[in-house]
């Protein structure tokens, strides 16, 4: 077996196996047809130096918890990053997930944000960065992301079993990327999301109760 699929295997995720593996053969094709000598040899060696540097950053993405602590939000634990698919609200606008969400709010021209309706996370993001930021942005981006994090966990029932199902463990939004304004790196950060969820987490507990 290759050592990137052993590596891949060693993080106990069977989809992130299977995405792995069908990328893997979608590489193979491009560097066939690219005309490459030994294409399978090639391939193998890139994949293999991609999980060295992906193994290297593991701590970032171990699934956890440790010491009380879930600090990354891969795996088991994707459920609680704004990627996870679902279906959002904000602002009268149906999203496919949070960060589409949270990427439209960065504007208040309605015509721009449904764009974002259709998007995933990943283009949602990219396509969020070439926005013009609306003046009263870094006043209102922690309570727009409250609500929309809040409307996420509200409106899926299994989203909020899987939350709720965390108990009283520390959220951590772990990145290697540098984000330590919503999450931490390299143990420095301000960990925003994290305290949202947190914070959510503590409502919807309550109102269970209630």
């Amino acid at each position: 077996m290759s050592d990137w699929l052993n590596n891949i295997k060693s993080f106990g995720d069977p989809q992130l196996e299977l995405r792995a593996v069908k990328l893997f053969e979608e590489f193979k094709q491009v560097v066939v047809k690219a005309g490459v000598e030994n294409p399978d040899e090639f391939a193998e060696n890139m994949f293999d130096r991609i999980m060295h540097l992906y193994k290297s950053t593991e701590r970032v993405y171990t699934v956890g918890p440790h010491d009380g602590v879930i600090d990354s939000f891969f795996a088991k634990y994707r459920f609680l990053s704004n990627f996870e698919p679902c279906t959002v609200v904000y602002d009268g606008m149906t999203y496919s997930c949070s960060e589409a969400a949270y990427q439209a709010a960065k504007t208040t021209d309605v015509s721009l944000r449904i764009a974002f309706t259709t998007m995933n996370g990943s283009k949602a993001k990219y396509a969020g960065q070439k926005l013009t930021l609306r003046p009263d942005w870094n006043e209102v981006k922690v309570d727009v992301m409250y609500q929309i994090v809040k409307d996420k966990f509200s409106r899926n029932p299994e989203l909020r079993v899987k939350l709720l199902n965390t108990g009283n463990l520390e959220l951590i939004e772990g990145n290697y990327w540098g984000d330590k304004f919503w999450g931490v790196c390299n143990g420095v950060g301000e960990n925003h999301l994290g305290k949202i969820l947190m914070r959510v987490r503590k409502e919807l507990a309550e109102t269970a109760e209630g």
